[in-house]
């Protein structure tokens, strides 16, 4: 059975109207029905993906 995890810390950003628009439109074009799940996940696989790309390597690519 998953983790249950106790959300109380709340984050608040401040949008443009067109910002806000263009997300209403994308979580309506994919019948997304919970805004607050939607975003929290963007931002942590957002997040989760660019600490695996910085995550150093013992083996470096030399062919960047």
């Amino acid at each position: 059975m998953p983790e249950k995890h106790n959300r109380q810390q709340r984050l608040v950003c401040m949008l443009s109207d067109d910002e806000k628009r263009l997300i209403d439109r994308y979580l309506q074009k994919h019948r997304i029905s919970n805004k607050s799940r939607w975003v929290r996940e963007t931002i942590l696989r957002f997040i989760y993906k660019k600490m695996e790309e910085e995550y150093p390597s013992l083996f470096e690519s030399h062919f960047v």
